[in-house]
């Protein structure tokens, strides 16, 4: 991509397909976020440049961090156990049931009411999973990061969900 008269090869995909540099007549400048919060506006080009060289930098290091990332959060399991210890699950990383064990004391309880224990064990160990993924992406990313940021606002208002009774979301 070429912005006055610069050319930036690694330019991130996020200013490939947006008008990444536009000069008004009063000299502003406008580029999108990288955060996903809409457009930023700069009054010089240097500001413009020192943004889109932020971007690019933090863009080459996340994609540095993401293979052990992933291979990090690929082994996160999320364990949850109920109070009588009957009964017991573990989540994996995507949040799909990895082990499920109901001892035959637990059952004494009702098929409905062991039902919705699972359940609750469930959502706890998928919090945990969560809780997990987002310390190695904090880590990894740091808690600056936008990616973080979002996945830390998500997380916290799903569990504020789930304390009043809602569903989690993956």
């Amino acid at each position: 991509m070429w912005i006055k008269g610069v050319y930036y090869p690694h330019m991130p995909s996020f200013h490939r397909n947006v008008r990444a540099h536009c000069a008004s007549e009063s000299g502003t400048h406008m580029l999108p976020d990288a955060s996903g919060g809409g457009i930023m506006v700069f009054n010089n080009p240097e500001e413009s440049l020192a943004r889109i060289q932020e971007d690019v930098a933090r863009a080459e290091a996340r994609a540095k961090a993401l293979p052990l990332m992933q291979e990090q959060i690929a082994q996160v399991r999320g364990q949850a156990q109920s109070r009588q210890r009957d009964i017991s699950v573990e989540v994996d990383a995507s949040g799909q049931v990895a082990a499920l064990d109901i001892s035959d004391g637990a059952l004494g309880r009702g098929g409905r009411a062991v039902s919705r224990e699972v359940l609750e064990l469930i959502r706890a160990a998928t919090i945990r999973v969560r809780e997990q993924s987002l310390a190695i992406m904090t880590e990894l990313l740091g808690a600056d990061d936008p990616i973080v940021k979002l996945t830390a606002d998500q997380l916290a208002a799903d569990i504020e969900g789930a304390d009043q009774g809602g569903d989690l979301r993956w």
